[in-house]
């Protein structure tokens, strides 16, 4: 009995393992061809940074997420 949940338990985190390396491989792929877009986000990052300054609103049209290689972090 504890055995077949065990395995059950192992397969389960195997293939949750194994989903999210397919998602990061994709991830770095797609970032790899250039640029990616994520204007959905815009809205979520100015309500953050307006909320803490009451002087100055700023205003996004675009959110863009950029590789630049291995010797620097995602921009």
């Amino acid at each position: 009995m504890i055995q077949r949940t065990f395995r059950g338990v192992v397969h389960i985190l195997g293939g949750l393992g194994a989903g999210l390396a397919i998602i990061a491989i994709l991830a770095a792929w797609q970032l790899s061809k250039g640029p990616i877009s994520l204007g959905f986000l815009s809205v979520y990052i100015e309500d953050v940074v307006n909320s803490s300054q009451r002087d100055v609103k700023i205003r996004m049209t675009d959110t863009i997420l950029t590789w630049a290689g291995w010797d620097r972090t995602l921009d």
